[in-house]
């Protein structure tokens, strides 16, 4: 243990946050991306990620540090990921390759040799790779949860990524996907509630949460829609403010996603 230097911090100027993704998201931290299907999880992800491997600008904000992202990806299969990054990519205005492939790193259990020993793998690339972000894409699947509603099972895989995210730095961030569910109440005039869907112990035991919401409706032709990223846990620094999240076809199949704050 080590004893938190008080006078100090009450003293001396005022705290101001490391961030890796600004306004929105300090190192260090473990927080978790919840949306229900189709909502474009990944989507979002893969553009969080190619912003910093790159480091440009996601949405208005300042352009973050270039800095290196491990993505673990078991939700996609190779198709949808090759289309997944080739839209972003063009969308951003076509950054440099070599630096998007030096600085992003994809893993895919769906793609390789079936492995009981998948929490060592990922350690070991963790240890190897040293990310500034982690991508858990999804959890469920990732991380082999048999029962999500479990909170015992829950807590175990969530320990087992705190060492993994511990071991690749402690500066190292990790962005979890996670499914989302509305929940209705019998109370009249009350509306839905999204949250994470399954084990409470998610909500508990995570830095901060965002959830991912599409506006109602079938999306738009070429599967666009437009979405809202809403804050749903927040500590003492992190995204305050829902963000309604437009995309946009560019020439060349790319996309872009611009954002602006919610009231």
């Amino acid at each position: 243990m080590a004893r938190f230097p008080i006078a100090d911090v009450l003293t001396g100027d005022p705290p101001s946050p490391s961030w890796l993704l600004p306004e929105m998201l300090t190192t260090g931290a473990m927080l978790a991306l919840a949306g229900v299907a189709g909502t474009g999880k990944s989507f979002l992800s893969y553009r969080i990620a190619m912003s910093l491997a790159a480091g440009l600008p996601l949405f208005d904000y300042p352009a973050p540090t270039t800095s290196r992202v491990l993505v673990f990806d078991q939700e996609n299969n190779h198709h949808d990921l090759a289309a997944y990054l080739h839209r972003i990519w063009v969308g951003m205005g076509r950054p440099d390759t070599s630096l998007v492939d030096r600085n992003m790193r994809v893993e895919s259990f769906s793609l390789a040799a079936p492995s009981p020993a998948h929490y060592g793998e990922m350690m070991a690339a963790a240890i190897e790779y040293k990310p500034a972000l982690i991508v858990i894409d999804t959890a469920t699947p990732v991380l082999r949860i048999m029962d999500e509603n479990n909170n015992s099972e829950a807590s175990a895989a969530i320990r087992q990524l705190r060492s993994i995210r511990a071991n690749a730095g402690a500066e190292c961030s990790m962005l979890i996907l996670k499914h989302a569910k509305w929940s209705y109440s019998n109370v009249k005039n009350e509306p839905p509630r999204l949250h994470i869907r399954g084990a409470s112990c998610w909500s508990g035991e995570l830095d901060a949460i965002w959830l991912l919401r599409a506006n109602p409706g079938r999306p738009a032709s070429g599967g666009l829609r437009t979405t809202f990223l809403m804050p749903d846990k927040v500590r003492a620094w992190g995204l305050r403010n829902t963000l309604r999240i437009t995309p946009t076809a560019v020439d060349g199949g790319g996309v872009t996603l611009s954002a602006t704050p919610e009231n």
